[in-house]
């Protein structure tokens, strides 16, 4: 995993990498994994407007690659030194590949946001929680949705020890595919 941002007074870019491979010898290898990009533009009065793009894949779900980019609007209900709470609505266009016999679709989806995070800087402790729910436009009876939850904390000056949680749901899953996914990871990380 890998998590890279750059923030200034007026934007922050940044872009996510995470992929995780279950090889177990009774079952087949699965992988789960997905890269985004995003530019938040900060607004007055601690509004900020989403631009984003992701790709995606995640074998238990059956979705063997899922492009979507979109815009959301979103205002940072707390924002303090030590905490920040916001959500955001928008919407995207998605284009899915699907493991197995469903046809590849192309969607305009609905995204609907909520972010925690929680810090403290001594030692360096960090908790994120984030959870983001995918509507169909054409049918909101169908949906998607991801959440992630991760601690980090500094075990020594710039080592820190990551422990994270993440589910992923589908309504409505292509044939022979799960409706839920769920990962636990634990990682030792450097900060430079």
């Amino acid at each position: 995993a890998a998590d890279v941002s750059y923030r200034t007074r007026k934007y922050l870019f940044g872009t996510r990498l995470n992929s995780s491979v279950t090889d177990q010898p009774s079952e087949p290898t699965k992988a789960r994994q997905s890269v985004g990009l995003n530019y938040q533009r900060f607004r007055p009065n601690r509004w900020f407007t989403d631009w984003f793009t992701t790709w995606e894949k995640n074998d238990e779900l059956g979705i063997g690659g899922r492009t979507a980019a979109g815009v959301a609007l979103g205002r940072y209900l707390t924002q303090t030194n030590k905490s920040q709470f916001s959500l955001a609505l928008g919407a995207q266009g998605a284009r899915t590949s699907y493991i197995g016999e469903d046809e590849s679709t192309t969607e305009a989806e609905g995204r609907i946001e909520a972010r925690y995070l929680r810090r403290r800087l001594t030692p360096e402790t960090s908790l994120r929680f984030t959870t983001t729910i995918y509507p169909l436009l054409d049918d909101v009876s169908q949906y998607r949705a991801e959440s992630d939850f991760n601690l980090r904390w500094e075990v020594f000056e710039d080592l820190f020890l990551d422990m994270g949680v993440g589910v992923s749901y589908i309504s409505d899953p292509p044939t022979g595919a799960a409706n839920s996914d769920y990962t636990a990871t634990t990682s030792i990380g450097y900060s430079f």
